[in-house]
């Protein structure tokens, strides 16, 4: 018996084993192959949906802020406030400062931005005064358009004046912005 048993052992492999390992070994590579390939489709599919995530993000409507009334405010105060400084105050002054005489006395500047205009109020000693100061106001290049809107004659005890308001637009380079 134990010939027997001894012999099954010296006996040569059977070729059916053979072909049991080979076709083991590529049932095993197909599978590592498809393994692979799903792992890189995996891959890509989790990069298309992180690209998906932030374009729906950077697309996505973002609701306004709501302000409250104290921040409308101050945005409005901040508002006149650039309009205010982008003035052209300098040209203005110079060409006041040009015009102006002994003989006229201004009371009152009123620049209104949005239309580009000034409202000057004042008083003259006389109607030759005042139609010299409306005539240097009108040559000069920061206003346009000068035009005596009222006059008044006005008496203080033995003093006569010509109480007046003259409107003027601001040339084109001065205009705020």
């Amino acid at each position: 018996m134990k010939t027997r048993e001894l012999s099954a052992y010296l006996r040569p492999p059977t070729r059916a084993g053979l072909w049991m390992l080979v076709v083991a070994a590529l049932l095993s590579a197909v599978a590592a192959v498809a393994f692979w390939q799903v792992f890189a489709l995996d891959r890509d599919d989790l990069e298309v949906r992180r690209q998906a995530a932030t374009l729906r993000l950077t697309t996505q409507v973002k609701p306004a802020p709501t302000l409250s009334k104290v921040e409308i405010d101050q945005n409005k105060r901040w508002t006149e406030l650039q309009t205010e400084r982008g003035f052209a105050w300098a040209p203005l002054f110079n060409a006041l400062e040009a015009a102006g005489n002994a003989d006229i006395e201004l009371l009152e500047l009123h620049p209104d931005k949005p239309s580009a205009s000034v409202i000057l109020r004042g008083e003259a000693k006389d109607e030759a005064a005042l139609l010299e100061f409306m005539e240097r106001l009108a040559r000069s290049p920061a206003l346009q358009q000068v035009y005596l809107s009222h006059r008044k004659s006005r008496k203080r005890d033995r003093l006569v004046t010509i109480a007046f308001e003259l409107k003027a637009k601001l040339a084109p380079a001065l205009r705020p912005q």
